[in-house]
């Protein structure tokens, strides 16, 4: 038992240390894949009736930046008149 204990201890040092670093082409890939149009369904509000909406993926990483920015702008404000002295 110990000995399958040290096989498998070794054989995951050597798959931790095979890790190679990443091509150019896989930098620019991920690069190209930002301006990449993503259309899905959703539904509006009020509506029942899907609508395609399509944006760019850079355009949607942007947008969840700016709620997470706008969120925590609230809930420090929210913080800041719970703790005022009444």
């Amino acid at each position: 038992m110990k000995k399958i204990s040290l096989i498998f201890i070794a054989l995951l040092w050597v798959a931790g240390c095979a890790s190679t670093p990443k091509p150019e082409s896989m930098a620019n890939a991920e690069l190209e894949n930002r301006d990449e149009l993503v259309c899905k369904m959703e539904k509006p509000t009020g509506s029942n009736l899907p609508k395609r909406v399509c944006r760019y993926r850079s355009d949607i990483e942007r947008g969840d930046d700016s709620a997470e920015r706008l969120a925590r702008k609230t809930q420090d404000r929210v913080r800041h008149v719970e703790t005022r002295p009444h």
